[in-house]
């Protein structure tokens, strides 16, 4: 009867601790995810820089409203592959978000996320119709990068934290079922 109450606590622990390794297990593969599309957020947004600082060497920005140019801005030009980039940006970064909201173990939130065609777009403007150049653009695509690279090394910290608990809650996992395996036979596992 002693052995019997041992092996069903053991297979309670073994239970919980199975639990808590495919949760962390689930995590792991959502943060995985997460940062694929968080590097992928950065490429983007360095593509969409690349080409705003084509836009601005390539064309009068001051002549813009007085050509018409701005009419067309966003058809076939620099600007409007760079608009093009920020939306794959923005596409990809609530990729990242979804995945990292699924998470059970450990809580990713990262704040300043929002996307930053928004940011752009107001700069942009600015930029055309009041300011004749591209400075708080390029300016606010600078201060975008920086954050997207921050937003990777933050979830890289969190991944390796979540790989800790993970490779915990397996050595555990592997301990229980060993002992599981000694109290079906008879024998006094240590536990």
């Amino acid at each position: 009867a002693e052995a019997s109450s041992r092996l069903v606590d053991l297979t309670g622990e073994f239970d919980r601790a199975e639990r808590l390794w495919n949760s962390l297990t689930e995590d792991a593969l959502n943060i995985d995810e997460a940062l694929f599309y968080l590097a992928r957020n950065v490429d983007y947004v360095k593509s969409a820089r690349a080409f705003l600082i084509a836009a601005k060497g390539s064309f009068d920005v001051e002549n813009w409203v007085d050509i018409g140019y701005a009419d067309d801005i966003f058809r076939h030009s620099n600007i409007a592959r760079t608009k093009e980039m920020l939306d794959g940006a923005c596409r990809n970064q609530k990729l990242a978000q979804k995945e990292l909201c699924c998470m059970v173990n450990q809580e990713a939130s990262i704040a300043g996320f929002e996307p930053i065609l928004v940011e752009f777009l107001d700069a942009l403007f600015r930029d055309i119709f009041l300011d004749g150049r591209l400075g708080a653009s390029l300016d606010r695509m600078d201060s975008a990068l920086k954050r997207c690279e921050g937003f990777v090394a933050e979830v890289r910290a969190f991944q390796e934290q979540l790989h800790e608990k993970l490779d915990r809650a397996e050595k555990e996992r592997t301990l229980l079922f060993q002992r599981m395996g000694g109290e079906r036979r008879g024998q006094v596992a240590a536990p």
